[in-house]
Order: C-alpha cells, then structure tokens, then sequence
C-alpha cells in the first residue's frame, strides 16, 4: 500500500506541474468532509479569515482551524444548525469527548475555542460569551511518566520478556540495571 501511495504521489504532482504550474510538497489523500450547514461553513469562513489577519505561524493557523472544523462537526452531529444555538453544555460535552487526550491537547483545544469565540464576528452572532468559561488546564510536560514501578510491576515486565533473543536478553539486563 505504501509503495501505491508513494506512486500516486508522483503522478498528482506530476499532473499538478502539467494542469496547474504548480509543485505540490504535500497532498493529503482524503476528500475533505462539507459542512451541512451553510451557516457553520460561514462561520468557520469567517474565522479563517480573521485568523489570516492576526500574526501567527501557517502551522498554528491550520491546527486552530483543524480544531475548530472538528468542533462545529460535533456541533452539527448533536443537531445544531446556528452557531447561535450554541451553549456550555455543548462546549462541555465537546470537550468530555477529548478526554481520552493528554493535558497539553487538550489545552490546546480549549485555548483555540477560546480564541474562536473572542472572534470578533462570531462573539456578534452568540447572546452570551461562551469563552468565559474556558480556562485552560494546567500542564504537566511529565504527565504520562510514572515516577516509579512497583516491584510488582517490574517482575511482572521481566516475566513477559522472551530471554532467547538477543533482544529479549538486553531488555532483560536493561530492566535488571534499573531495578537496582
């Protein structure tokens, strides 16, 4: 399959130089999902444009809008077809379905709603500001780290490793080595 997707690189690439005079570093192979609602694709517009006027990195700008398409998706999935329908428990129950993410995504998240809702033309669309309530989680950059294995646990990770390879025989030594 990789090779397949490596061909038919080249050959949009190749076609994009022919049709378009254009050399393309990066092509994604999903067609992107369409808004239901022409409202939701409007708002979203709007964003984007707001965004392009404010001083951020191309990267950040298409991680805020990859954010906010994946929102007004859910938004539309639990029936809501105005931005103006929009409330905290939607936002909430939005986020509660983040929750499997770590602390730092999630912020991210909560930082560009915030940000989405402060944009000038949506706050004029919303009776109430709805950024009010999103304050970000404090991030702990060692939050997955456990500051130690029992030794319950390491005896159970030495059972599991097979000794007759060469590579099991190094786990081995290395687990023993930081047991002590």
């Amino acid at each position: 399959m990789d090779r397949e997707k490596y061909y038919a690189r080249i050959l949009l690439c190749l076609y994009d130089l022919f049709t378009k005079d254009l050399w393309i570093t990066h092509r994604t192979y999903e067609l992107v999902r369409q808004f239901q609602t022409k409202s939701f694709a409007a708002v979203y517009d709007s964003y984007t444009a707001w965004l392009s006027r404010k001083t951020l990195k191309q990267g950040s700008i298409s991680l805020k809008q990859q954010i906010i398409r994946d929102f007004l998706f859910f938004a539309e999935e639990e029936q809501i077809s105005n931005i103006s329908e929009l409330s905290q428990a939607t936002i909430l129950k939005y986020l509660e379905s983040k929750s499997h993410f770590s602390t730092s995504t999630k912020s991210g998240i909560i930082i560009t709603l915030r940000d989405f809702f402060k944009c000038p033309e949506i706050a004029g669309m919303l009776e109430k500001d709805l950024s009010v309530n999103l304050k970000v989680v404090r991030n702990d950059k060692h939050e997955h780290l456990p500051s130690t294995y029992s030794v319950d646990e390491i005896k159970r990770i030495l059972a599991v490793i097979d000794r007759k390879t060469p590579e099991g025989k190094k786990d081995y030594a290395v687990i023993l080595l930081g047991k002590h």
